[in-house]
């Protein structure tokens, strides 16, 4: 069932356990904020959608973008992937080549590193990503977006997954296939972020 809005759940401190509940007025006002920033990201999500569609259906209301500002644009989304693609190549390297990286410490920093891809793909349900990296690549995404999916399969994603440890056990198997099934998920997040 859709949760309605107003109604009670996680966000509403009245149903959360009592050891939840906020013990002073400091925790009670932060509660508060929280409970506020998620109306807000909601709403600015709703209204970015609406944009989006408008745009869609009359392209002719947004200014071209010239061919200098598109190079800026994807030269600093490169240098960010670039970024990215070094300090998880340095790791490996450091590891003897990978030799001496466990599964799980190499996820956690694909995750880390690799965080701004995801967080930029996730245009439904945060507004405004918190690094510019993840911002530009939501640009990057109105000005090309074909060209954007293109370079972070193969110059990020593809790489990552060449650098990607041995994995004998079953177990770290399963995690390298949940961290490359999470790729595949980021890059169809991507490509519905401009309407059809």
């Amino acid at each position: 069932a859709k949760k309605k809005e107003g109604a009670p759940g996680a966000d509403d401190p009245a149903s959360a356990p009592p050891e939840a509940q906020p013990k002073n007025a400091d925790e009670k006002r932060l509660l508060e904020n929280r409970q506020l920033l998620v109306k807000l990201n909601q709403q600015a999500v709703q209204s970015q959608t609406k944009i989006k569609q408008l745009i869609g259906q009359s392209p002719g209301l947004i200014l071209a973008v010239s061919e200098a500002q598109k190079d800026a644009l994807f030269n600093l989304l490169a240098e960010a992937i670039a970024d990215a693609e070094s300090r998880l190549a340095r790791k490996w390297y450091e590891a003897g080549c990978g030799a001496r990286l466990a599964v799980d410490e190499w996820v956690a920093a694909v995750e880390e590193h690799t965080a701004f891809v995801t967080h930029g793909a996730y245009a439904d349900k945060v507004a405004v990503p918190y690094a510019l990296s993840a911002r530009l690549l939501r640009e990057a995404a109105l000005v090309d977006n074909d060209l954007l999916i293109g370079m972070v399969r193969k110059e990020l994603f593809d790489k990552v997954k060449l650098l990607s440890p041995d994995a004998s056990e079953p177990d770290d198997q399963t995690k390298l296939k949940a961290l490359v099934g999470s790729f595949d998920t980021t890059l169809q997040r991507l490509r519905k972020l401009v309407p059809a």
